[in-house]
């Protein structure tokens, strides 16, 4: 299965969990939104990875189209995206005809996201697979930082150092970064690229 492939591949996964006959138009329009412009880091990639990695954990299928919505709505200027998302996963999954059980579960995942400190194993798994790149190899997650610098390129740098760093901060402060199987090995790589990114941001003439 090549990368190339992929993005149909789990289309097609997609539709299956859900069912339906609206299935794939919603799957369309979620890969639609992960396509919009301002997306540099949060795109179709980003959702490609984080879909495939909870494949990988063998994640419930609540997991799986979770992972689909999470990033669903993504406008740096707003601090609702997480709940916009959850919004339109209750939406469109009734929409398909979806149990409300489901639903109710996908929803809850989604909003997880927002503080990534999970209070279940699914939840795990997702935030778990969110953030997998702050354990990346150290030219991957400059290109990450990159990314996220210009989808906020509304800011000044001033403005994005302090906010980065407050975010940044905060990882360093959790207990762990990492919950479920082989991430959780990843932890000192996370923290020792988190702490050079802070480094850099502290080294700024205006911190």
């Amino acid at each position: 299965m090549t990368h190339a492939s992929l993005p149909a591949v789990l289309r097609e996964q997609f539709g299956n969990i859900v069912g339906g006959e609206r299935a794939l138009v919603v799957a369309d329009e979620l890969l639609n939104r992960h396509r919009e412009a301002h997306r540099r880091y949060h795109g179709v990639a980003h959702l490609i990875h984080v879909v495939t990695a909870v494949n990988a954990a063998a994640a419930s299928g609540a997991v799986v189209v979770a992972a689909w919505f999470h990033d669903a709505v993504y406008n740096p200027r707003s601090s609702t995206n997480e709940a916009d998302s959850a919004e339109l996963a209750r939406a469109r999954l009734r929409e398909c005809g979806c149990a409300a059980a489901f639903v109710a579960d996908v929803e809850r995942l989604v909003l997880a996201t927002r503080e990534h400190l999970p209070t279940q194993t699914d939840e795990a798994l997702l935030i778990d697979a969110d953030l997998a790149v702050l354990a990346a190899a150290p030219d991957v997650y400059d290109g990450y930082v990159a990314g996220i610098r210009s989808e906020y390129a509304h800011v000044t740098d001033e403005q994005w150092s302090h906010g980065r760093r407050r975010v940044l901060e905060g990882f360093l402060a959790q207990p762990c970064l990492f919950y479920t199987g082989e991430t959780a090995s990843h932890e000192a790589a996370a923290r020792a690229n988190i702490e050079r990114e802070v480094r850099t941001l502290r080294s700024a003439p205006f911190s």
